[in-house]
C-alpha cells in the first residue's frame, strides 16, 4: 500500500494537491457539499488515493453518494478514524478499502426509527455485510433494534475497521 500524507485539519473538507481529502468534523450543511464536491473532483488514480480522517456524526441525504465515490474510485482509500464514526460517518468509515481508528475511537450504526423504512434497513444491512465480517441478519438487528454503539475493539472484531492504532 502506498505511504499516505496527512493534511493539516481546517475548517471545511480539505483536497490537497496530493489527492487527499481530509474530513475533519461533522458532515453537515456547507461541509458536507464540499465534500461531496471534493469527491467528485478528485483523481482517485493520484499516487496518494484518499484519507479520510474520520471524527464526526450527524446524518447526511448524501452519505451513499459519497460512499460510493469513495467504494469505486480506482485508488486505494483509507479511513482512519480519530474519535467518531456515528452514523454517516461509519459509511465513510466502511466505504474505504483499508479501515483504521484508534483505541477509543466510538462507533454508532444508526437504526431508522421512522415508519415504512424496512427497506432502508435491508438495503444498508445488506451493504455492511459486504463490507464488513458480520453477517447481514446481525446488521439488519441491529438496525431494527434501534442506534447500536460499540467501541475500536468491537469494530475490529465485526471487520468494521482493520486495525486499531495510535
Amino acid at each position: 500500500m502506498t505511504m499516505w500524507r496527512a493534511v493539516a485539519a481546517d475548517r471545511w473538507c480539505r483536497l490537497a494537491d496530493n489527492g487527499v481529502l481530509c474530513v475533519p468534523w461533522d458532515l453537515t450543511g456547507d461541509a458536507e457539499d464540499a465534500m461531496l464536491n471534493a469527491l467528485r473532483l478528485v483523481d482517485f488514480n493520484g499516487p496518494d488515493g484518499l484519507l479520510l480522517y474520520i471524527n464526526t456524526g450527524n446524518g447526511t441525504h448524501t452519505v451513499w453518494e459519497m460512499a460510493r465515490l469513495i467504494e469505486h474510485a480506482a485508488a486505494n482509500s483509507v479511513a482512519h478514524v480519530t474519535g467518531h464514526a456515528l452514523s454517516a460517518g461509519l459509511v465513510l468509515t466502511v466505504a474505504c478499502t483499508y479501515r483504521r481508528c484508534v483505541p477509543d475511537a466510538e462507533f454508532l450504526y444508526h437504526g431508522i426509527d421512522r415508519r415504512d423504512h424496512d427497506a432502508d434497513d435491508e438495503r444498508g444491512a445488506e451493504w455492511f455485510a459486504g463490507r464488513t465480517s458480520a453477517p447481514r441478519e446481525f446488521w439488519l438487528s441491529k438496525a431494527q433494534e434501534g442506534d447500536y454503539r460499540f467501541g475500536a475493539r468491537e469494530a475490529l472484531e465485526l471487520g468494521v475497521v482493520h486495525e486499531v492504532t495510535e
